[in-house]
């Protein structure tokens, strides 16, 4: 009876040995599934937030606010009048660089502020609006000061070319609208003074 007991105990022992390694290799494919559903669901959540993130607005590049620099004083005069008519604050590009750069970057400008471009010859001369935020009005002036061309409520931003159409040694640039504000026409002169450099 002992053996018999001994080895129904031994059997026994054995189904349930054989039970539970059953029991360990169902496990196993769960654990993977499980693994698996949890790496999908990583991914998914990584795309969705890199797609949010691309569809974001993105800030526009702006550069640095390019402040006036005041170097001197420019007037208008009428034909037959050599009083001032209007009296600007004055900024003065003369070199490549100044006159490449011009009013680019400016986001706005007084009636009281203009830029005077002095340019290398006399000869016809044309500008654009490529990096300027704010309309303009552009005057070409001849080497005897004289305003030969006018362009009024030049658009901001533009690419196109506005040409002085003769040829000019001067150009000048105010804020869209002065010219009709304060009566500047074709025919009108101009003069400048510069700032002495113990007054800048």
């Amino acid at each position: 009876m002992a053996k018999q007991s001994h080895r129904k105990h031994k059997r026994k022992s054995k189904a349930v040995k054989k039970q539970r390694n059953v029991h360990k290799k169902r496990k196993i494919p769960w654990f993977w599934l499980t693994l698996l559903v949890i790496l999908v669901l990583a991914f998914v959540v990584s795309k969705l937030e890199l797609d949010f993130s691309d569809k974001r607005p993105k800030k526009a590049f702006e550069p640095p606010k390019k402040e006036f620099t005041h170097e001197g004083y420019l007037s208008f005069h009428k034909k037959a009048s050599s009083e001032p008519f209007k009296t600007i604050y004055l900024e003065i590009a003369e070199t490549d660089y100044e006159r490449s750069l011009g009013l680019m970057f400016r986001y706005e400008m007084a009636d009281s502020l203009g830029m005077l471009f002095i340019m290398a010859s006399n000869e016809e001369q044309s500008f654009w609006m490529r990096n300027t935020y704010i309309n303009l009005d552009i005057l070409y002036v001849d080497e005897d000061f004289k305003i030969v061309s006018q362009h009024k409520q030049v658009q901001a931003l533009s690419d196109q070319s506005v040409a002085s159409g003769s040829d000019a040694k001067y150009v000048v640039e105010v804020v869209g609208g002065f010219s009709d504000r304060y009566g500047v026409s074709l025919g009108d002169s101009i003069s400048f003074q510069r700032l002495s450099p113990s007054t800048k």
